[in-house]
């Protein structure tokens, strides 16, 4: 797999083929985290913050009833 920018700015996820949600790209900040197990912590930038990168982030609901969801390029 390979990282590279987007060329798009937005997608479209649709949940169980009905339910749809649009969702921007947006800038995130990426700390290590505490402690003696190595990982890291990706997080929106605050007001002032430098990013670290542009992503997208799909926030999969968490109802119960979700079986399926598709995420399109939107333009």
């Amino acid at each position: 797999m390979r990282r590279h920018l987007a060329t798009v700015d937005r997608l479209q996820v649709v949940w169980n083929g009905n339910t749809s949600t649009t969702v921007k790209r947006q800038p995130f900040k990426v700390g290590q985290t505490t402690g003696s197990s190595f990982g890291y912590c990706v997080r929106p930038t605050a007001a002032g913050e430098h990013s670290y990168l542009d992503a997208f982030a799909i926030r999969v609901p968490n109802d119960g009833v979700l079986h399926s969801g598709v995420i399109e390029v939107v333009g």
